[in-house]
């Protein structure tokens, strides 16, 4: 037999063995696992029987499914067992995929576009939906299970306050999804399947909770916790009712479980284990060892899914359907999709896709499909093109292919923001208190972000998320502009146009550290502008306005040369794609334009003169951003060389860098500056995402690492000398956490509702209390310090508009805040909230901001932001006085030590000072702080100490919190839900569900107090099955702003972070100017919150229109109409004239412009450049390929089948072997 028959019978012979031995429709136990060294392929493993005979045998019957390649990742499971169906989340495609288990080998795409990290999937198979969860998106979803179709439709279930959302149950009978989360704020959560009525069921005693199951027929939830290593379980009603914990399994790190009877099946992943024990048991009654690493387990089995199918399929639904036990069927639609009044049919919204080109426009940002040199332009315009109008004066762009991220900068409010490109999505704040940044550039594949500032005129660098910045250049440089990075030759590359005649522009070159500095070309130059690297073949490119051309720089020869130019035109932004040079032009013919590179012929012009100045311009496209190698990418020891900033200098080394309040070992690693252990100063730095200590003596600044990545608020620090913790609130979160000083950890200390916003923290440390603003629920509450549990109540609600910093007086017994309301003024009361009275009034706008007492030196300080000044009251006295004015300061944080009076200013990069009585206000510490907030300090002399009327919280009973209400008397409130009844507090019943609303809660309430949300919401996907994000150009339409209250819609707010279209004004007779906008004064009170305003009253109906009728016209004599008739002939001659004159003028201003003048909502395409030939082409659409061909699943037996592989690579041999040619 040759080895070519040889083979085709072995392989005949496989596929039989492989096809009888393949998972069935039975009975089965499955789950997913990968190897961990990938030298084979992931598999789906089975061992089908009843669990209580081959359990006690030991003796189980192995079969499994393996992926059709290698680098394929099986990780979640589930099934309809009615529906014969699998069901798995793959990691590598990143993909929800689904098997019937009838021998077919045609797989079903549920969905394209997931993260690696979904770790949960469950099916409602009442009602056909799959439902996963996303790690790295921080949201669930659920889409049809559907056999054949071409739609691939979703509809996010829940995004709001998710974190690392994980584990998935479904229990359709009592329409329930429950879903574990261990990311900042560790839970179990309960709602109904379409993401409302959630309800926190676990969130004590919880760090990681995985993977999680319900047993059907004792109606308990069981769940593992990887952290604790447990295995617990939970009664499905009410909040944590007779938990269990199961089983205890040190050194394990378990992922997933599932049930069977008296079973727990659990996979191990430390070890890659299979472990079996019951639930009555601590002990494992057996363990099988995979040599492979196991994810997601479930029992394929017809009593895991009780009950009847539901009545969808009959309903008629066009996408999707619910079948909900107490309303019956309802039919929904996918993420980008309305539903008809049919209530049946969805129609299609808007779609995004890549790659795709962005410009900027100063007031908006604009996309187009790459194919913009041929598509058709008809009904293209700024409105349907353009979004982020927010008007920042937006200059930068650079972006982040893999995460799918944009990053921008805005001029008008100093700040650098990143979007990801999804419909709704919220922009956050990367780096803020900048100067003019007109260059970004991303190192892709490590992370660090590069721009230029002309500003301060340096070149500065952090992480991508705005961590550990530093200044990276700046001796020498003067106007820097453009900049590009080179990660795999470790280089940067920028522009820097100087101050014309004196100080002339140069294009320079350094290694990413700083290092190795060198000028590229300082003779020859105009004004170089935007760059550009085509890494394939290692040149650089810039946009020269002055000289009107493109230059090109050869990275290996370093030959320089002009690449493209064209007579009068003046190129800024810069990007090539393709064959294809793009550039933007800020002159007559701002906008967009296109060249060939081949025929060097522009190919297209795109114009919007009338509205916005064009910028920078990008090209989206991953492949643009290639998998380079970096030095930095080495590991040593099992761990990263550097521990902050890893910056390279050049292809071969690196240098690490360290950010504020950091120094770097000998191991290069970041270490904490040594804190002192008295008299200093705590701030905390929004932007850097971190707090400082600064030594009150030497100014020396030391990070108090606390390792999330939020933004801290309101800090306070517990100055007692047993305790010493700081407290912070964190708003992105809704949390207030404690860190003790000497410990690096930071814990939870009390969660907030998801509409709390904490802007200002006072502790009692005699007392032990901690007292609260939260503006978002306009109250004032306080928390015990020492309880366990935290105990809190509001002790005040009504007559409050936006409070916002709080101090206490121990002694007095005594409360202190600042309202920024309509009403701003300055308030006390006692500490229960009674005797309550205005002290400071502002009889103009204010934004009355920090607070400080000298409780010995009997005052009282404020900061109003508003109008630039800090006050002192006495509280002795009464009397009050200004201390200081700055028309350019904006405070924030007030804090007294000593003789002085500390601020934190958002118009200093530094901690200022002034004597407590007034005086000159003076720099303190170090000027490397980015955007200060809270300030607060210790020094152990001014420590007041002693025992307080409530320092034990036995007097008051453990549902009501102990609280002084004079210096030597108290009272007991009840804590919140209960109210008082009689002596007692009793818990407040309640009859009523109130349903959760898919909206999140800003963070930066403290910015502008006229609004209390002023963050934009984050809502759902892009409209699109492939998670693409530009617009289908072939039939552009305007967006409408649509209000939302599910997930399942575009939400908007008043301002525009977030991402969506820009709305057409150009026929409204009121404008808004908003150019000047600083990011501070939107939320003036006092002033007209619009901007200026003007109207157009001649086109009211009725008036100017036409002639009006008197009662006596009719007996008018004939010469009075005589010459009536020559005055009206006589001004129609004068108009005609005049409109002549006028369209003469026009004429000739049209002439000299040479370009078109037109509405800023519409796009002109200007050919004065183009050959006559070379008119666009038909509407197309460049999109990548969507394969909908069935994908194979090949089977083979056992847990580990080394025969399969060796026998495949023998086939392989000898077909290699057959192809050389015979001796």
């Amino acid at each position: 037999m040759d080895v070519f028959k040889f083979s085709a019978f072995l392989g005949i012979f496989l596929t039989f063995f492989s096809t009888c031995l393949a998972i069935q429709h039975r009975r089965n136990l499955i789950w997913t696992q990968t190897p961990a060294m990938r030298l084979t392929v992931s598999k789906l493993v089975g061992i089908e029987g009843d669990p209580q005979t081959w359990v006690p045998a030991k003796k189980p019957s192995v079969k499994h499914i393996s992926a059709p390649y290698y680098g394929w990742e099986f990780k979640a499971l589930g099934f309809s067992y009615r529906r014969q169906t699998l069901v798995w989340s793959e990691s590598m495609n990143k993909k929800i995929q689904a098997l019937v288990l009838n021998g077919s080998t045609e797989t079903l795409d549920v969905f394209t576009g997931t993260s690696s990290e979904v770790n949960g999937l469950v099916v409602d198979w009442m009602s056909d939906n799959v439902y996963w969860s996303d790690a790295l998106y921080n949201w669930v979803i659920m889409a049809p299970l559907r056999k054949y179709s071409s739609d691939r439709v979703y509809r996010i279930v829940v995004q709001d306050g998710l974190d690392n959302p994980h584990g998935l149950a479904v229990y359709p009978k009592y329409n329930w999804l429950f879903l574990s989360d261990w990311g900042l704020r560790p839970r179990i959560e309960r709602m109904d399947l379409l993401g409302n009525k959630r309800q926190v069921i676990v969130d004590t005693d919880v760090v990681q909770p995985r993977g999680m199951v319900i047993d059907m027929a004792k109606l308990r939830l069981y769940w593992v916790d990887s952290a604790k290593e447990t295995v617990e379980s939970v009664y499905l009603e009410g909040v944590g009712f007779h938990r269990n914990v199961i089983k205890i399994d040190k050194g394990k790190q378990m992922f997933d479980l599932a049930v069977f009877n008296d079973y727990v099946f659990l996979t191990e992943q430390s070890q890659g284990l299979l472990k079996v024990i019951r639930q009555d048991s601590n002990e494992d009654i057996v363990s099988f060892t995979l040599g492979n690493v196991p994810y997601g387990i479930i029992m394929y089995d017809e009593d895991q899914q009780p009950g009847q199918p539901g009545e969808c399929e009959t309903t008629g639904c066009d996408q999707m359907c619910l079948d909900d036990p107490l309303t019956g069927p309802q039919c929904l639609c996918g993420e980008g999709y309305d539903i008809l009044d049919d209530k049946k049919t969805c129609v299609l919204r808007k779609q995004l896709t890549h790659p795709s080109h962005m410009y900027a426009i100063g007031v908006a940002i604009c996309m187009y499909p790459a194919n913009i040199a041929d598509m058709s332009l008809d009904n293209v315009s700024l409105t349907s093109q353009c979004f982020l109008s927010d008007r920042y004066g937006y200059l930068a762009l650079t972006f982040d292919a893999e995460n799918n991220r944009l990053y921008y900068s805005g001029n008008y409010t100093s700040t650098i923001y990143s979007i990801p490109l999804e419909t709704g999505s919220k922009a956050s704040v990367v780096a803020s208190a900048t100067g003019s940044v007109r260059g970004l550039a991303l190192d892709w594949v490590l992370g660090v972000l590069y721009w230029t500032d002309s500003t301060y005129a340096h070149i500065k660098v952090a992480r991508k998320d705005g961590r550990f910045q530093r200044v990276l250049l700046e001796k020498d440089v003067n106007n820097p502009l453009g900049i590009a990075v080179h990660p795999h030759r470790g280089k940067i590359y920028w522009t820097d146009i100087g101050f014309q005649p004196d100080v002339m522009p140069k294009v320079e070159m350094a290694n990413m550290d700083g290092s190795e500095r060198e000028i590229i070309l300082k003779d020859n130059l105009g004004q170089p502008n935007h760059m550009f690297i085509d890494y394939n073949i290692d040149k650089l490119y810039w946009a020269d306005s002055i000289l009107n051309h493109i230059r090109e720089y050869d990275l290996t020869t370093r030959a320089l040369k002009v690449f493209y130019q064209q007579a009068s035109v003046k190129f800024y932004g810069l990007s090539l794609y393709k064959d294809y040079l793009l550039w933007t032009d800020t002159d007559d013919m701002n906008g967009i334009h296109i060249a060939r590179m081949d025929t060097e012929r522009k190919v297209r012009g795109i114009i919007h003169p009338n509205y916005g100045e064009a910028a920078d311009i990008i090209t989206f496209d991953k492949l643009l951003q290639p998998n380079f190698t970096s030095p930095c990418r080495n590991i040593t020891n099992g761990r990263r060389r550097c521990g902050q900033l890893c910056l390279p200098s050049g292809a071969d080394n690196f240098t690490c860098s360290c950010g504020l309040g950091f120094y770097l070992n000998d191991d290069f690693k970041c270490s904490l500056v040594k804190h002192s252990n008295d008299n200093f100063l705590i701030v905390n730095d929004a932007y850097q995402r971190n707090m400082y200590q600064v030594d009150a003596k030497s100014g020396v600044i030391s990070a108090l690492s606390q390792g999330e990545e939020h933004e801290p608020i309101a800090i306070e620090f517990d100055s007692h000398p047993l305790h010493k913790i700081l407290y912070w609130s964190d708003n992105t979160v809704h949390v207030i956490r404690r860190k003790p000083m000497e410990d690096t950890k930071a814990y939870s200390f009390l969660n907030l509702p998801e509409d709390s916003v904490v802007d200002g923290l006072a502790l009692d440390p005699v007392n032990r209390l901690l007292f609260y603003t939260d503006t978002g629920r306009d109250q004032i509450s306080v928390a015990t310090l020492d309880t366990t549990p935290v105990r809190h109540a509001v002790i005040m609600r009504d007559g409050l508009d936006q409070p916002r910093d709080i101090v206490v007086s121990s002694p007095n017994a005594m409360i202190y805040w600042s309202d920024w309301g309509d009403n701003a003024s300055i308030s006390e009361a006692s500490m229960n909230g009674d005797d309550r009275r205005v002290i400071v009034s502002f009889n103009r706008s204010a934004w009355p901001n920090g607070l400080a007492i000298d409780v010995k030196g009997q005052a009282l300080y404020w900061a109003d932001a508003h109008n630039n000044e800090i006050g002192m009251y006495h509280l002795d006295t009464g009397s009050q006085r200004i201390l200081l004015m700055e028309p350019a300061a904006h405070y924030f944080g007030l804090f007294v030590m000593g003789d002085f009076l500390y601020v934190t200013d958002w118009k200093r990069r530094y901690v200022a000072r002034m004597h407590k009585l007034g005086g000159e206000l003076m720099r303190f510490g170090e000027d490397k702080f980015t955007k200060l907030y809270g300030v607060t300090g210790y020094n152990s002399s001014e420590v007041i100490i002693g025992r307080g009327t409530c320092s034990n919280q036995t007097r008051c009973s453990n549902t009501s919190i102990c609280v002084p209400d004079a210096p030597t008397t108290f009272v007991c409130i009840c804590i919140d839900g209960y109210i008082r009844v009689g002596p007692h507090c009793e818990i407040v019943r309640t009859t009523t569900n109130t349903t959760t609303t898919a909206t999140t809660t800003t963070s930066n309430s403290t910015t502008t107090p006229a609004t209390k949300n002023t963050t934009d919401i984050a809502t759902t996907l892009p409209p699109n099955t492939t998670t693409s994000t530009i617009t289908k150009i072939q039939n552009p339409t305007t967006a409408n702003t649509i209000t939302a209250t599910t997930t399942t819609h575009i939400i908007t707010s008043t301002r525009d972070n977030s991402l969506h279209w820009f709305t057409d004004t150009s026929n409204t007779t009121t404008t808004t100017d908003s150019d000047n906008d600083s990011g501070n004064n939107s939320g003036d009170k006092g002033g007209d919150k619009s901007g200026d305003k003007s109207s157009d009253k001649s086109g009211k109906t009725g008036e100017g229109l036409g002639p009006r009728h008197g009662g006596n016209h009719e007996n008018r004599g004939d010469d009075e109409t005589n010459v009536k008739t020559g005055i009206i002939v006589a001004s129609v001659l004068v108009g005609i004239a005049v409109l002549v004159a006028v369209l003469v003028a026009a004429g000739l201003y049209y002439s000299r412009r040479s370009s078109y003048q037109v509405p800023h909502t519409r796009l002109t395409e200007d050919r004065t450049t183009m050959p006559s030939d070379s008119s666009p082409s038909a509407s197309s659409r460049v999109t990548y390929a969507h394969h909908n061909s069935a994908e194979s699943v090949h089977f083979d037996e056992g847990f580990e089948n080394p025969t399969y592989d060796v026998t495949m690579a023998m086939l392989s041999a000898q077909h290699e072997e057959a192809k050389q040619p015979a001796d």
